[in-house]
């Protein structure tokens, strides 16, 4: 209130004043959808809310900085960038922190460093996405990163498929509604019957339907549905519409949305932009984020409920005596703290953290709970398959929830298959909503759209070698540290795993570049072995040089983790497998690079040497191993040993 009566006391500008400032920008659509909300100077005083978004307007219009910044980057053909800044400064339903954006767009390495306050230290130190610019020899840089979100290019990675589903509530049927703008008996309430009538009949006949059948009660097609209700409630011809009716948006959205990653700051929740729990959300794959937005019949709209998604696995342990483990570091023995289920091919289960509804919006639990039961139900029906998750539930976390407090519960032993250092669902128990589809109470379907990302990098599940994706971070953590149980210092994490298959895949995706890294699953669908490897920049004979790094290789061979002739078998699979990929997309292409080894005892590269010889032969490339100087790396060291190409003949 102390704000409000500051800005009444305060000699705001004319509305025409306003409007010759908003005029020099006609290219900013969140400032002239501002000035729209005010025909004149009434409006401006119409309520306290009306006083503070003229005030807000009257912000904006005076940074010019901002202003400045996003025509400069549009000059710079930065368009995507531009875009994220203008919603970011110029949305006038939430105050982002100015500190923030200007971080974002000046200093990302400071902003993708930020610290969180309601994270545990330990775990938000582990997975900001600061550590996937500082994994060891891979080239991606904090405005790579930055760019890679704003332009589109994680989209790829998503493991959720971006989705719209339009309702309406606080409305008659439809054909109630067409009723009363026609009448029966010249009673009518539209503005032009006739013309209302004329254009009704020609909408409706592609369907065979007249506006009698409609009027009876006929069932129309969600699209043709939604341009009758346009077509009742035009302002020229129609009926007034009445202002308790307003359509809501069910969204899954795209990573370079900017109004995902504003959604905490539109529903008054702690995950703000800038917050260091929502730079994860952002730039963590495995999640994304779901909103439902409210738009009122005078256009405004906003985000009235939000949940952050993610893509679990059921580890069959307890998922806080697990996270609250991950806590003591790298050495923690993954393997002991879970089943080797893990490992299992399985079907993963649709999460949201919790269900965040903005305050004076509390009082619509019931059409958020139904949107929720509808969209989801749609959601599974439409992506189930090919995202491999079971289709008939969705899990729900309960801690700050807003809605469904009442679902069914159930133990909780589902972790999130990239784990973000906070989550609302990492409780002993977890909710757990069905999600069969069926008519629900207090909404109406308008129209659904899927908006299916193309190229998209997808995790194979099948039998032998495939690509290793982050999706893997769960059975990859488990099978390193197996395999270093003699040696618990040798173990690398489930976040160094998991923060190196993330940025590596970013920056394959950025760059266009192959993914090299492997995994190997047996006839039986268990994964026994992985290969992490990438293209990026090492110190060769003192010089950074473009090289091939193989940063890790595990398998499992007998039940006791020991080497045996199978694991080692499987790796050479997947290291021939790796060969023929290095072939087709470096040396078929011109580029010869050399395949620089992390080894912590000597062996691995070695190993890796042997292998690659006979592909040596068939590329006509002889390597010969360089050792370069050991350091140390998590508590142990380790040592770099490159391959160097030191001969060329044509493929064949």
């Amino acid at each position: 209130m102390a704000r409000l009566n500051a800005i009444a006391q305060d000699e705001l500008p004319s509305i025409e004043e306003t409007r010759e400032r908003a005029a020099e920008h006609k290219d900013f659509p969140a400032l002239q959808e501002l000035v729209s909300q005010f025909p004149d100077e009434q409006s401006i005083f119409a309520s306290w809310k009306s006083l503070e978004t003229y005030a807000k307007l009257q912000s904006m219009l005076s940074r010019t900085d901002l202003i400045d910044s996003i025509t400069n980057l549009r000059a710079q053909g930065r368009s995507d960038l531009a875009k994220w800044l203008e919603v970011l400064a110029f949305n006038s339903k939430s105050r982002v922190s100015t500190s923030a954006i200007e971080e974002f767009i000046h200093t990302p390495d400071e902003f993708m460093s930020r610290e969180d306050d309601h994270a545990s230290e330990t775990l938000h130190e582990a997975t900001k996405p600061s550590n996937y610019t500082e994994v060891p020899h891979l080239d991606l840089t904090a405005e790579q990163l930055r760019d890679a979100l704003t332009n589109g290019s994680l989209d790829r990675l998503q493991v959720h498929t971006p989705m719209t589903v339009q309702y309406v509530i606080g409305a008659k049927p439809v054909g109630e509604e067409l009723k009363i703008a026609l009448g029966t008996n010249g009673d009518g309430k539209a503005k032009r019957v006739g013309r209302l009538f004329k254009e009704t009949k020609d909408l409706l006949a592609p369907a065979n339907l007249t506006p009698l059948d409609v009027i009876n009660g006929a069932t129309l097609p969600p699209q043709m549905e939604s341009q009758l209700q346009d077509l009742i409630y035009r302002k020229d011809i129609g009926i007034n519409e009445p202002s308790e009716r307003y359509r809501l948006t069910a969204s899954v959205h795209r990573k370079s949305d900017p109004l995902s990653a504003i959604a905490g700051d539109e529903t008054d929740c702690c995950m703000s932009f800038g917050t260091g729990k929502n730079n994860t959300y952002m730039l963590n794959p495995n999640n994304s984020v779901f909103t439902v937005r409210a738009t009122k019949a005078d256009g405004s709209s906003n985000i009235i409920t939000q949940s952050v998604l993610t893509k679990d696995m059921n580890v069959k342990a307890p998922t806080d005596q697990f996270m609250e483990a991950l806590e003591g570091g790298p050495q923690v023995a993954v393997h002991q703290l879970i089943p080797d289920e893990v490992l299992q091919a399985q079907k993963a289960y649709l999460a949201g953290d919790n269900i965040e509804i903005k305050s004076n919006h509390a009082n619509k639990l019931a059409v958020i709970e139904a949107i929720y039961k509808d969209f989801f139900s749609r959601y599974l029906k439409a992506n189930a398959a090919h995202e491999n998750l079971h289709d008939d539930q969705i899990l729900l976390g309960l801690s700050h929830s807003d809605a469904l407090r009442s679902v069914d519960r159930e133990a909780n032993t589902f972790v999130p298959q990239a784990p973000p250092g906070y989550s609302d669902k990492a409780g002993d128990a977890v909710g757990v909503l069905p999600v069969k589809q069926g008519e629900q109470k207090n909404i109406r379907l308008i129209e659904e759209e899927q908006q299916p990302i193309s190229d998209r990098v997808t995790s194979s599940t099948a039998p032998g070698v495939t690509p290793l994706t982050f999706e893997s971070t769960l059975p990859a953590s488990f099978i390193q540290s197996k395999t270093s149980e003699d040696n618990p210092w040798g173990r690398q994490g489930l976040f160094n795993i998991q923060n190196t298959l993330i940025a590596k895949d970013i920056n394959n995706i950025a760059k266009g570049r192959p993914n090299l890294s492997l995994k190997y699953v047996d006839e039986s669908g268990r994964m026994k072995g992985y290969m992490v490897a990438y293209e990026g920049v090492s110190e060769v004979n003192g010089e950074p040089t473009p090289s091939i790094v193989i940063s890790d290789i595990a398998t499992l061979g007998d039940s006791s983790g020991a080497r045996t002739f199978a694991s080692q078998l499987n790796a050479g699979k997947m290291i021939q497998a790796f060969g023929d990929l290095y072939r087709k997309h470096y040396v078929d292409q011109g580029r010869v690079l050399p395949i620089v080894v992390s080894t912590r005892d000597g062996v691995g590269a070695g190993f890796v040497a042997n292998k690659l010889e006979k592909i040596d032969k068939r590329a006509g490339i002889n390597f010969k191993p360089t050792a370069t100087d050991a350091f140390e790396r998590d508590y142990d060291y380790v040592q770099d040993i490159a391959l160097m190409p030191s001969s060329t003949a044509p493929s064949r």
